[in-house]
């Protein structure tokens, strides 16, 4: 592990003519990594992919030939999800008009940043939760928005849906947006941590299981820019935990259902990677056979080691950099360090990938296939 870095490196890229099926997908896995690339199936340690049908449907057929590898439903694509189950149909239709007229329009950009001080944010298909960004920027900048539409003296329809909605429905509006806010800014920021570089798996539980401690917490009370519009009124704070329940409902749910399940069982286990967790996750060096990438003997060596690591991480507070911690101090604990660097490569999302998909899919989108179609 002293000399170990972790790179994210984009290896193949298959472009289809047509969706593939589960048997078709895993034949084409097979290829790519075994003969492609000549990669030993026992050699493959962790797979992290969406967790849409035909996927899981995928490594069910091919868990049989990969016995050492941790297989990871991508944790940004949950908070992503557990995201679109706010139940906010006001707040919906606004910003669906308000991204539209600012994708449309160079003037209503330009009008924006001369009320607001800078220009628009606008979702983008490449960064998960960039909506919510939009829902931040309008909120904090709610008392800006009359003086805006008022001064877009340019035609747009979307103007008047805009100045509707504010005419007739501003209370449920504000209150949807100050949910969304409360309750997303913590699954944002846990979904960026997640989707980070760097030595990512032993973090991964922590950040997962916080982010529903931080939905259940907005349910049971806990939300500043709530109380600050709904001014005591519980009809309405009633109605913003209602926005948020079933996200919260639909996250405890995934959480308890394979294959999610068994994946934060073993996330568990990589807590023991983090020096300074170490110590403090209630769990004990049994629970690394939850771990699939470890056989017996590795197990067994670790454990002959485990008094020496533990000692070495009594007194330890904090830890920045926990993979430096592992280079500095491995030799003392040769069979923790070389388990260390398997759980390195452990990745909780799919995210880059996910990222290449979507500019691919902005080069190579169908309007744009039929005007080469049309020029040829």
């Amino acid at each position: 592990i002293k000399n170990l870095n972790i790179h994210h490196r984009l290896t193949a890229v298959r472009l289809l003519k047509s969706s593939l099926n589960s048997q078709e997908t895993a034949g084409l896995l097979l290829k790519v990594v075994a003969q492609d690339y000549d990669v030993p199936l026992q050699n493959i340690v962790s797979i992290t992919h969406d967790m849409c049908a035909v996927n899981v449907a995928t490594f069910k057929i091919l868990d049989p030939l990969l016995p050492r590898c941790t297989r990871i439903g991508c944790l940004a694509h949950l908070l992503d999800a557990v995201g679109d189950k706010f139940d906010t149909p006001v707040l919906n239709e606004f910003v669906s008009a308000w991204t539209q007229l600012h994708s449309r329009s160079l003037k209503a950009r330009a009008q924006w940043k001369a009320v607001a001080g800078s220009s628009p944010i606008r979702p983008s298909v490449t960064r998960w939760w960039s909506s919510w960004e939009v829902v931040n920027e309008i909120f904090e900048h709610r008392d800006l928005l009359f003086t805006f539409l008022a001064k877009c003296e340019f035609s747009s329809k979307l103007i008047p849906k805009l100045k509707h909605i504010l005419g007739t429905q501003l209370d449920q509006l504000y209150l949807e947006m100050a949910a969304v806010v409360d309750a997303g800014k913590p699954l944002v920021q846990f979904t960026y941590l997640i989707e980070g570089d760097g030595f990512l798996a032993p973090q991964a539980y922590f950040w997962v299981s916080s982010a529903l401690r931080s939905l259940q917490q907005f349910v049971g009370g806990t939300h500043e820019n709530v109380d600050t519009v709904a001014r005591g009124n519980p009809l309405q704070i009633a109605s913003a935990h209602s926005a948020v329940s079933r996200a919260l409902e639909y996250m405890n749910n995934r959480l308890n259902q394979e294959p999610l399940c068994a994946v934060l069982e073993e996330l568990k286990a990589i807590r023991m990677f983090d020096p300074v967790q170490a110590r403090n996750t209630g769990i004990n060096v049994d629970h690394l056979e939850k771990i699939s990438a470890f056989d017996v003997v590795l197990l067994n060596r670790m454990r002959s080691e485990a008094v020496v690591y533990f000692t070495l991480v009594e007194d330890l507070k904090e830890c920045k950099d926990s993979l430096l911690w592992w280079r500095l101090n491995g030799e003392k604990i040769p069979a923790w360090a070389s388990a260390a660097a398997t759980i390195a490569l452990i990745m909780p999302t799919s995210a880059v990938v996910e990222r290449v998909f979507s500019q691919l899919t902005n080069m190579y989108d169908d309007r744009q296939n039929a005007l080469e179609d049309h020029v040829e």
